[in-house]
């Protein structure tokens, strides 16, 4: 039986009525779609928000609710620490705070290559709690106004290798 997946994490299916500044406006209101749930494999956030797995994401092309960065801080091509790349996943969550929402991958390159986060690890002396409070610091100093609840941010093991996911409402 093949899986349909849908091709936002999102529809806009419902809109309201309201007025702004003595004018008539139309708001979408974001209404979660139906995404399955294959048992046994890592799921993204928790099941209040019912999203893919994440050999499912993996088969799914970047997008307007889903990005793939190699790294937190580690450049790949150069194979050295690299302070411009620190700036791409808050610009990223930034772009799907802004897009109402989605996914991005931490640990997987452009061409869906699962690279890791082994090397960021590295260089924030410890695993996943300082990878999570340094992308949070990251994002806390680059967005103005930043709310870590916005944020479902989850490590799963694939190909042995560590992927940082961060779910955004």
């Amino acid at each position: 039986m093949a899986l349909k997946i849908p091709r936002r994490l999102f529809d806009y299916t419902e809109r309201k009525i309201h007025y702004m500044d003595g004018r008539k406006c139309i708001r979408s209101v974001r209404m979660p779609s139906f995404i399955p749930i294959i048992p046994g494999w890592p799921r993204v956030v928790d099941d209040k928000w019912q999203a893919l797995p994440i050999k499912e994401l993996l088969k799914q092309r970047e997008s307007q609710v889903l990005e793939f960065k190699s790294s937190l801080a580690w450049g790949v091509n150069e194979n050295k620490p690299n302070k411009h790349i620190r700036k791409a996943p808050p610009r990223a969550i930034a772009s799907l705070m802004n897009a109402d929402g989605g996914v991005l991958l931490i640990g997987v390159e452009d061409d869906k290559q699962i690279y890791g986060l082994e090397n960021d690890y590295g260089l924030l002396n410890g695993g996943e709690a300082e990878f999570k409070a340094e992308l949070l610091k990251l994002c806390g100093d680059s967005l103005d106004t930043f709310d870590p609840r916005l944020l479902k941010i989850k490590f799963v093991k694939v190909e042995g290798k560590s992927v940082c996911i961060v779910a955004v409402r």
